[in-house]
Parts: structure tokens; C-alpha cells; sequence
């Protein structure tokens, strides 16, 4: 690939973005930087402790100012032909596909900047490789949708319930307003929209998705066979919780009765993965032989933290602490009330519950998990091997701050020792991968 010619070295003197202020009190004050106004604001007379300001002295140097870490500017594109615009520049700008580029369209893109010479920063996004491609059956194989109608949604953004960007207890989902005095439901000029009949998309394309067809969800390969007359109306989509087995044998009874599927390669993994991994009929069983209960899974939350956003006070803002304690709202972490007007402390009815010894569990199994063994998070293989003789009482968990390299040798030396590892799976990639 070509070289870029900057030699200087790139420093942004601050990568960290500008907040803007009381973003982190309000839910309706987004994020994004507006400078403060107010006459008596402490940030814009820039008080000590306070959010900083952008300024022209956090700006990077004019000959590297918009270049990437690679030593190029970036320079989207959409197509072949924009591409062909960077054949004189491929020294000081490369390419980066936009993110509505179809599969078929990068790939062109990508073996035409090869033959220019032009780095590209995402050329492996959504290309798929030939293992995956083993299990899909290419969408010219499948069945042709018969509806010939253009499909236009006339609205797609969801209509959001008024002050729901305001309070945090009002939720997103739509109601309708009634009160008297309503702005939204007497239709004044700069409000929330309502929903109405007008909104509504052609009737005779409702349902269908942009692929032409209907969407049918199937857990079964039974309830997959009841598209076969239809097959050019309805498309399968399989239900979450089916297992990747059973995953399988859909696929392959949807290719035979020419019937699309939308998520054909969802939890499908190759057979060389499948073989890396030790099935759980070659561990340890566990010692426990009493059902496991727990009479409440359920984390009893602080009273009022429906209502009021979680903040915590910086430590530089100490000296605000009257001020800080106005602000502050309540967290869902449980805190016993202590006020004497109390509705949750004096136990009236309909309101939050509180923790008891009545909600505790069974004592001999009060620190079990589902499986029937007790956690021991481990950090390595040192730590693992104390579980050499409690592998009938204990399973391992690894923590999630170890390396792949790390997991992998713990991995290896619990199916030695016998133990119960419960999250062997997790950050572990295949050899194919590697």
C-alpha cells in the first residue's frame, strides 16, 4: 500500500470531548458543547473546578490538524467512481467506505483501491469469508418475492410521549394527552406531533419488509413447513430461543424448500470451533443434591429512583457541598428511608418493598448458583489449582480483566483438574480467527 508522505509527528493536544454544562444533572441538557450565557454562570467567568471551555489553545498543530494516526486524511466514498478521485492523492489521503454501501458494492471498491493503491481504513466491514459463505445459500438461489409494488414507509421515527425528554419517570412509549390545558393535544405551533390515520403507510405494502417479504417467525422445523406454499409471500425468521442446533436443521430444511430466512447466520458457529471446547458431561458433578431456591431474584431499588437521574458529586466540587446536596438525586442503589413522614418506612400500600430476613434464602443453598456449584473467581492458573479438591463444591469464573492468552491456559488446565469453568466461552476466538 502507498506511503503517506507526512513525516511530522501527529499530537492532538486533547482527544477528551466538551461537555456541555449540567449535561450530567439534567436528562433534557444533552451532551453536545453549547456555551454557557447566564449572567451569573460559573463557567463562562470560569471558576475554579468548574467544566472548562474550548478554546483556540486547544487546537493541534495547522500541518496535522486533520490527518488520522495512519498518517492520512480520510476522504469517504460512496461508489468506484469516487474512489478514482484519490489516483494522484494516495499519499495524503485514504479511503473509507461509507456505512450504506451494500456487501456487493465494497467489495468492488476494495479490489479497485488494490489496483490504485489506495488505503483503505474499513475494507473487511461486512465482507464475509468463504466459511461463512458454506452457510448461506445466495439470495439469487432464493425464492423472488411476488409483490412488485415500491414499498414507502411514510413515517418510521417513533412518536415519543411529551416530556418524556424531561422527566425520567415519564417513559418514551406513546400516550395521549388529555388534560385541559395541553399544548401538545390543542396542536400548537412547535410541539410533539400525535399520531394520526394520515401517518399510515399503503395498505397493501403494511407488513412487508424491504426485502419484499413478510415476516414469519418459526422455532421449528414444523412451523418452517408452513411457508412451503408460500414461500414467495412470507420469509422465516428464527425465534431467539432456538438453540443453534436446531438452528441448523432449519437452515438447511429452508434451502430444500426454497424459503428465505433474514437470520440464517445468527449463533451458527463452525465445527472446528465445536471441537476446541470440553462439553459438560466431562466435568465435575456437583456434590449439592438439594434444589436450589431463591425466594427473591429481584434487587430491591432505593425508593424514588424512578424519578430522579443518579449524580455524583466530583471531588473538586467538595467546597459546593450545600449546593451539590440540593442537586444531587437518588441513586437505585437500596438505602433504608429514615424520614418520619416515610410512605416505604411505615409500610403503606402500593409502594416500594423493603429488604426483611424473610426474603433470605435457604442457608445450605443461599450462595449456590443454577448449576449447583458455589463461584470462585480466578486470575490464573495458581488460583485454579485450588480448586483441585473442591471441584464437587466449587466452579471457577475467570475474571473479566484476563488477557485471551491468559484464558485460554485456564481453560486447558481446568479440563485437566476436572473443574467447572462457567464462562470458558467468553473473549476465546478460534485458530481461523487468530
Amino acid at each position: 500500500m502507498a506511503v503517506p508522505l507526512l513525516s511530522k509527528k501527529i499530537v492532538k493536544k486533547r482527544v477528551k470531548k466538551f461537555k456541555r454544562p449540567q449535561s450530567d444533572r439534567k436528562i433534557s441538557v444533552k451532551t453536545n458543547w453549547r456555551r454557557p450565557k447566564g449572567i451569573d454562570s460559573r463557567v463562562r467567568r470560569k471558576f475554579k473546578g468548574c467544566t472548562l471551555m474550548p478554546n483556540i489553545g486547544y487546537g493541534s498543530d495547522k500541518k496535522t490538524r486533520h490527518y488520522l494516526p495512519n498518517g492520512f486524511k480520510k476522504f469517504v466514498v460512496h461508489n468506484v467512481q469516487e474512489l478514482e478521485l484519490l489516483m494522484m492523492h494516495n499519499r495524503t489521503y485514504c479511503a473509507e467506505i461509507a456505512h450504506d454501501v451494500s456487501t456487493k458494492k465494497r467489495k468492488e471498491i476494495v479490489e479497485r483501491a488494490a489496483q490504485l493503491d489506495v488505503v483503505v481504513t474499513n475494507k473487511l466491514a461486512r465482507l464475509r469469508s468463504q466459511e461463512d459463505e458454506f452457510y448461506t445459500i445466495y439470495w439469487e438461489e432464493m425464492a423472488v418475492p411476488l409483490l412488485s409494488k415500491k414499498i414507502v414507509k411514510k413515517r418510521v421515527k417513533k412518536f415519543k410521549r411529551p416530556q418524556s425528554d424531561r422527566k425520567i419517570s415519564v417513559k418514551t412509549n406513546w400516550r395521549r394527552p388529555k388534560g385541559i390545558d395541553s399544548r401538545v393535544r390543542r396542536k400548537f405551533k412547535g410541539c410533539t406531533l400525535m399520531p394520526n390515520i394520515g401517518y399510515g403507510s399503503d395498505k397493501k405494502t403494511r407488513h412487508y419488509l424491504p426485502n419484499g417479504f413478510k415476516k414469519f417467525v418459526v422455532h421449528n422445523v414444523q412451523e418452517l413447513e408452513l411457508l412451503m406454499m408460500h414461500n414467495r409471500t412470507y420469509c422465516a425468521e428464527i425465534a431467539h430461543d432456538v438453540s443453534t442446533k436446531k438452528r441448523k436443521e432449519i437452515v438447511e430444511r429452508a434451502a430444500q424448500l426454497d424459503v428465505v430466512v433474514t437470520n440464517k447466520l445468527a449463533r451458527l458457529r463452525s465445527q472446528e470451533d465445536d471441537e476446541n471446547f470440553w462439553s459438560n458431561e466431562e466435568m465435575a458433578v456437583p456434590l449439592l443434591s438439594k434444589k436450589t431456591v431463591k425466594k427473591r431474584v429481584k434487587k430491591f431499588k432505593r425508593p424514588q429512583s424512578d424519578r430522579k437521574i443518579s449524580v455524583k458529586p466530583k471531588p473538586h466540587k467538595l467546597a459546593l457541598s450545600n449546593v451539590v446536596n440540593k442537586l444531587t438525586y437518588l441513586q437505585t442503589n437500596w438505602r433504608r428511608p429514615k424520614g418520619i413522614d416515610s410512605r416505604v418506612r411505615r409500610k403503606f400500600k402500593g409502594c416500594t418493598l423493603m429488604p426483611n430476613i424473610g426474603y433470605g434464602s435457604d442457608k445450605k443453598t443461599r450462595h449456590y448458583l443454577p448449576n449447583g456449584f458455589k463461584k470462585f473467581v480466578v486470575h490464573n492458573v495458581q488460583e485454579l489449582e485450588l480448586l483441585m479438591m473442591h471441584n464437587r463444591t466449587y466452579c471457577a469464573e475467570i475474571a473479566h480483566d484476563v488477557s485471551t492468552k491468559k484464558r485460554k491456559e485456564i481453560v486447558e488446565r481446568a479440563a485437566q483438574l476436572d473443574v467447572v469453568v462457567t464462562n470458558k466461552l467468553a473473549r476465546l476466538r478460534s485458530q481461523e480467527d487468530e
